[in-house]
């Protein structure tokens, strides 16, 4: 039986503002399963859906590797497809720049069927940061080590200009290294931002995002910088340290409303991630401030302030306005702690030591030369001695007597 046309359907909205089954559409993932699209990639399953956008495990024929598929149906309603293909474009573009080794990688992309876009990046075996909190707060250094490599991510997004603008734990990839640490993917650039380009894209655009971890500005529509992936890296830390973000309401206008108004609730020091690192509760405070000016303004402040977090030997009252006086270069944030090792003592002049020995030879020379000379007086007298009748000897001598 051939399979059934695809008619995407949309529903009504519930559950969670961030699940992305709040916007999903219903589809027959049955009508892609199998086929191969674009006569090169075999779908061999689903792995994930929301809007408009499904992701699909796929094998590439002609290398046969494994490869993940998004692809992106049309709606029907011109408005919503041209926002939705402009967010793909976006992606691609964005993707096509980038190659640190912590984002995700794009392989291919194109049409299928007309009215259907996809993208092909590498399959990534493992699972996302949203599902690993369900076993509880984080430690520390699990914490900062996944802190890190999404900074030097994004980093590297902020040098070509461009800001994600959807960081949050669904986004992170974690692939188990078999040691037990993390190697981290950032993925989903499809909200990403030139801040140099007017990509003309107004309406739902100017507030995209994932509202538990949208920035004020963000919120605002205003315009964008680094500093608000900042923010929501900030509320990703802060969900990882307490295994929730700071703003819990149940409904997505209370969630905004806290990240414009509220203070964020302070972590408590027994968290695991405080007990190991005192001072990681000031950095996030500082990611997390209402006015961009108040938060670090580059990744790389942000990198030299986890580092330092791991350095500082007393950091327990680190305060955000000692945040501002850590000094470290930035070639140091990625190399490996360094082994501490006892003071070097005072070196002497290089002339000392030969002459000291020398003067110490001369001494044990003469001092030899002496013992000879009294081991001598010895021998001879003993000599004469022994060459006098026993008589002849005093009485405290005549030890026969």
């Amino acid at each position: 039986m051939p399979p059934a046309p695809h008619r995407p359907v949309p529903v009504p909205r519930g559950g969670s503002f961030d699940d992305p089954a709040a916007f999903d559409v219903v589809i027959h993932e049955n009508s892609v399963l199998g086929q191969v699209i674009d006569g090169r990639y075999r779908v061999t399953g689903l792995i994930a859906k929301g809007g408009m956008a499904r992701v699909f495990r796929a094998e590439q024929l002609a290398m046969r590797r494994r490869v993940a598929i998004k692809v992106v149906d049309a709606s029907g309603d011109r408005d919503v497809d041209r926002e939705f293909r402009g967010r793909f474009l976006r992606e691609v573009d964005a993707c096509s720049r980038l190659s640190h080794p912590n984002t995700v990688r794009v392989y291919d992309h194109g049409t299928w069927e007309r009215d259907k876009l996809y993208l092909v990046m590498e399959y990534i075996p493992g699972r996302t940061l949203h599902e690993a909190l369900r076993a509880g707060p984080m430690p520390g250094a699990r914490l900062l080590g996944i802190a890190r490599q999404v900074a030097m991510a994004l980093r590297e997004a902020h040098a070509h200009g461009l800001v994600h603008r959807d960081i949050k734990p669904a986004n992170l990839m974690l692939v188990d290294e078999g040691d037990g640490s993390d190697f981290v993917k950032v993925l989903d650039f499809g909200l990403v931002k030139n801040v140099e380009l007017d990509d003309g894209l107004t309406g739902i655009e100017g507030v995209a995002g994932s509202p538990s971890y949208m920035s004020p500005e963000q919120i605002r529509g205003e315009a964008l910088d680094q500093r608000s992936d900042i923010y929501s890296l900030g509320i990703v830390l802060y969900h990882c340290a307490r295994r929730q973000p700071p703003f819990t309401w149940n409904n997505a206008v209370g969630v905004l409303w806290g990240h414009l108004n509220e203070p964020v609730p302070p972590l408590s020091p027994a968290l695991p991630a405080l007990v190991d690192y005192p001072g990681l509760d000031a950095v996030i405070e500082r990611c997390l401030a209402k006015s961009p000016a108040d938060r670090f303004q580059t990744m790389d402040e942000l990198l030299r302030a986890l580092r330092e977090v791991e350095r500082v030997d007393d950091i327990a009252a680190l305060s955000p306005a000692d945040i501002d006086t850590l000094e470290i270069p930035i070639e140091e944030v990625t190399r490996p702690l360094p082994v501490r090792r006892p003071a070097r003592r005072a070196t002497l002049p290089g002339w000392v030591l030969p002459v000291a020995l020398t003067a110490s030879l001369g001494a044990l020379a003469s001092g030899v030369a002496v013992l000879g000379f009294l081991i001598g007086l010895g021998l001879r007298a003993g000599a004469e001695l022994a060459q006098r009748p026993l008589g002849d000897l005093p009485l405290s001598t005549n030890v026969f007597r």
